[in-house]
């Protein structure tokens, strides 16, 4: 399945969910609501945004497992978990689980520290 059949079927999906939007990325796509990213699309599946206790919730409905990529020789593993199976056929099931991975990432977007780099002033800067 392509990449643009992938994002169409994530976003069908996902339709209960309004303004839900994708953008490409790293041979996959991030699917964003509100500017804040909750899911990724990528190895030919959907993968939700999780904290500790949504994550233990998809494994319990059948998730599939975190997200692990190849990094520098090791395992690289993102805070996302696979959509569960039952969920791809429910739509219903699916808006309900995405918006919970919408709400995890929202909270850990606002909690998180500003990555911001600090350069040091030049001197003869204005402060």
């Amino acid at each position: 399945m392509s990449l643009d059949s992938e994002i169409a079927r994530a976003l069908e999906l996902f339709a209960d969910l309004d303004g839900v939007s994708a953008r490409r990325m790293f041979g996959g796509a991030g699917l964003y609501k509100e500017g804040v990213m909750f899911a990724l699309l990528a190895h030919e599946a959907v993968w939700l945004r999780a904290d500790p206790e949504f994550a233990m919730d998809l494994e319990a409905e059948g998730s599939a497992g975190r997200f692990e990529t190849e990094k520098g020789g090791g395992a690289s593993h993102l805070p996302y978990w696979r959509l569960p199976e039952a969920a791809l056929d429910d739509p219903e099931a699916a808006a309900a689980l995405a918006r919970r991975a919408w709400s995890v990432a929202v909270r850990l977007k606002t909690a998180a520290p500003s990555r911001a780099k600090k350069f040091p002033q030049a001197k003869g800067d204005p402060a």
